[in-house]
């Protein structure tokens, strides 16, 4: 049986149950409470958010619904542990005569010291399952343990400090869990009713996006929720964005209602189409009108408000052709907001977008939140949709089903919301703009390639349909760490010290190459090749080579910065080609044999960039 990374189970589980467990008061549904009438030998009781519980021996316990839920949610965690034990002790009994006893010394041995851990599975096969054992058996804190794994509440402890539950009472939904693992059918009611996903491992996840969307795309998107496609025109640059839209959008009846889905366009999905007269801010974040006393909003800031309403949903901006204009001069106040992004709790915040004054500012025959698209309570539609409607003609005074927003803004301004992803699209040719370094450094940067056609296009799926996804779903695409070195605190077997110095090597050595021109990378560089890292792990399921995330952090991150004329471009460039040779970096070594060949074998003159 091929076991499953038990960290990621964890801290997915983790992440799932801090971002999307609510702890206000939980029916249970009918289903279950017919289904299940006790746990074991111990008779249950159902109240309406409670359950009473007569043990055989304990006497009683009253418990909240809660602890069901929490349960169903953990049960896979659970059920891994029982696994990984399990894997264990069939190799180690033999070996000691089937005396469980004999292993509980062994097993101590091997505690924060992977050494022991190897010696005791030295003849297990090599393998998957083996790193994992050695992990199990040595860092009890990749997998969450408290208790030695000899004993047999060593689960409990793993789940009760997963889940935050600290009190002896709390110790039964370790009990539940148990017996959920051993009922399918209950957990599957609890997890369906509560609309938390079971399996944490991306196992999943990963079918699912295998055939529509690359893999290199959702990691770029969870390093940072910046990225540009770049390509000649008609390479489908634009299609990818409302791809990724289609996919993660739920779209159930009430949803379908709530975002505005439409067959064509997805509610979680902004087309903004950026125009060559944009010299400024305005056409994108929006500016107040002296004449008529009220804040211009844009579409585009009206999306990040909805987004700000949906936050267990990924949203997805298409800044369509966003080098008809200077990028620098209209995306100013965005890209210094991205960089401002910090983890706090759980959380990532950023600066305003649009300063807190705006929305405190007392206007006359105007409400700036009906104007952000926001509802009153009572009202289906937004005071904009009515007005469309020709059903309503002045200010309301009701307040807002969702003042949470109202106060958000007026204390901290509009920020930029931790569900949204930017992705720009851009031609580079005659009547575009280039890009300075500015920009190239803040972004992921991919460059779209069509291949030469084949039988395959006329059998290709339409890829603009809806992926059946829930709020939720989707959720783990999103950066949720900004700072690296955070990110190897709240998992430090991310790298170990040789990987840690082979990213360092990297940097380094790429620097080495560029020394002399502009194109030196620094800090945020190094930053991002971590994190991209990380989140290449996660999207393929624990499995990631640091050799081939540098091939990609140089297509990314370190080739768009270069472009010039000979005497500027063709020594750091011939020096990036020979370490690319030697580091097996094939990506990259390919892109920047095109860079070289754009330049006169004659007369060593000419202009290279890394576009097409």
């Amino acid at each position: 049986m091929e076991l499953k990374d038990l960290n990621l189970l964890k801290t997915g589980t983790e992440s799932k149950y801090q971002k999307s467990f609510s702890f206000a008061d939980i029916r249970l549904p009918q289903q279950f409470r017919e289904l299940i009438t006790q746990f074991d030998n111990d008779r249950i009781t159902y109240n309406e958010f409670s359950f009473v519980v007569q043990r055989t021996s304990e006497g009683r316990i009253v418990a909240p619904n809660q602890w069901l839920y929490i349960a169903a949610l953990y049960s896979s965690y659970y059920k891994e542990l029982l696994a990984y034990k399990e894997g264990l002790y069939n190799y180690l009994l033999p070996k000691y005569d089937n005396k469980k006893g004999a292993l509980e010394e062994p097993i101590k041995a091997c505690i924060n010291n992977s050494e022991n851990a190897k010696a005791l599975l030295k003849d297990y096969p090599d393998g998957q399952n083996k790193e994992f054992l050695i992990r199990f058996l040595s860092d009890y804190k990749w997998w969450g343990g408290a208790k030695t794994i000899d004993r047999s509440d060593f689960c409990a402890s793993a789940i009760l400090s997963s889940a935050g539950l600290v009190n002896a009472a709390q110790g039964y939904v370790a009990d539940i869990c148990k017996f959920l693992a051993k009922n399918s059918e209950a957990e599957s009611i609890l997890l369906t009713a509560s609309n938390l996903e079971e399996d944490f491992n991306f196992a999943n996840v990963d079918f699912k996006i295998s055939n529509r969307i690359n893999n290199n795309y959702l990691a770029a998107i969870k390093t940072k929720p910046f990225l540009i496609l770049g390509g000649f025109s008609g390479t489908g640059k634009s299609q990818k964005v409302k791809e990724l839209a289609f996919l993660t959008c739920p779209n159930d009846d009430e949803m379908n209602k709530k975002l505005g889905n439409t067959e064509n366009t997805p509610g979680n999905y902004c087309l903004v189409s950026v125009r060559p007269n944009w010299h400024d801010s305005t056409d994108l974040l929006g500016y107040y009108s002296s004449i008529n006393d009220k804040y211009i909003v844009t579409d585009f800031v009206r999306f990040l408000v909805k987004a700000m309403q949906y936050k267990d949903i990924p949203f997805f901006v298409c800044l369509d052709e966003m080098n008809l204009a200077p990028v620098e001069e209209y995306f100013a106040e965005f890209l210094s907001v991205l960089e401002s992004r910090k983890k706090v709790g759980d959380e990532i915040l950023t600066d305003p977008l649009l300063s807190a004054d705006w929305f405190n500012k007392e206007y006359k025959e105007y409400n700036i939140f009906d104007d952000l698209g926001l509802k009153r309570i009572g009202r289906e539609q937004s005071k904009g949709e009515n007005r469309q409607a020709g059903l309503l003609g002045v200010v309301d005074e009701e307040p807002f089903d969702r003042m949470d927003i109202v106060e958000s803004l007026q204390k901290n301004g509009l920020c930029l919301p931790q569900n949204v992803v930017v992705i720009g699209t851009v031609n580079m040719d005659d009547t575009t703009n280039s890009f300075s370094r500015k920009v190239i450094d803040r972004a992921m940067t991919f460059e779209t390639i069509v291949e030469e056609f084949g039988d395959d296009y006329y059998n290709m799926q339409d890829t603009m349909t809806y992926g059946s996804s829930k709020k939720g779903d989707w959720m783990w695409i999103l950066p949720d760490e900004v700072r690296a070195n955070e990110a190897l605190e709240h998992a430090s077997d991310l790298l170990d010290d040789g990987q840690k110095k082979e990213v360092t090597d990297f940097i380094n050595e790429v620097n080495t190459c560029l020394k002399g021109s502009p194109f030196q990378i620094a800090y945020r560089i190094l930053n991002e090749t971590i994190l991209y890292y990380r989140a290449t792990k996660i999207v393929n399921q624990g499995e990631a080579e640091l050799n081939k995330v540098f091939d990609d952090i140089l297509m990314q991150k370190v080739l768009p910065r270069i472009e010039g004329d000979y005497d500027k471009t063709y020594k750091p460039l011939a020096a990036l080609k020979t370490k690319a040779e030697t580091k097996g970096w094939t990506k990259s070594k390919e892109k920047i044999d095109f860079m070289l060949d754009r330049f006169s074998k004659d007369d060593q003159g000419g202009f290279t960039s890394f576009w097409n």
